[in-house]
């Protein structure tokens, strides 16, 4: 990794990714997800390490292009085109307006929604 000197900016990296895609999606057809390992994105970006704000600015990059690029546990990334989202089930704040109005009011109980979050020591060790 890190071959030579150059590193390509944030938005040159983008590109790299958006011709990734491209030939992925002539070789298979449309795309509207995908995964991007870590190695292969240190590879477009010619990084030994990928700073969270060389990420952010590359995520922002992609976004105009009609992408959402995020972080999927320690294996690497995931993209989403932005278009495939709109048709998704939408939820709202309104749906618990009474678990939020306790918490406001400071009186509402978290440990009830305890066994909606996996027990974390098990995420710590399926993502390494």
């Amino acid at each position: 990794m890190a071959r030579g000197r150059y590193r390509p900016t944030p938005r040159e990296a983008a590109l790299l990714v958006l011709s990734l895609i491209a030939v992925r999606e002539q070789q298979r057809g449309p795309l509207t997800r995908l995964r991007i390992g870590n190695i292969t994105l240190r590879r477009l970006a010619n990084r030994h390490v990928l700073a969270s704000g060389f990420v952010a600015e590359l995520a922002d990059w992609l976004h105009g292009a009609g992408w959402v690029l995020f972080r999927v546990g320690g294996t690497g990334f995931a993209a989403v085109r932005v278009g495939a989202v709109r048709n998704w089930p939408t939820v709202a704040s309104t749906t618990i307006q009474g678990q939020l109005e306790s918490v406001v009011k400071g009186d509402f109980d978290f440990c009830v929604l305890e066994g909606l979050v996996p027990d974390a020591e098990l995420d710590l060790d399926e993502g390494r």
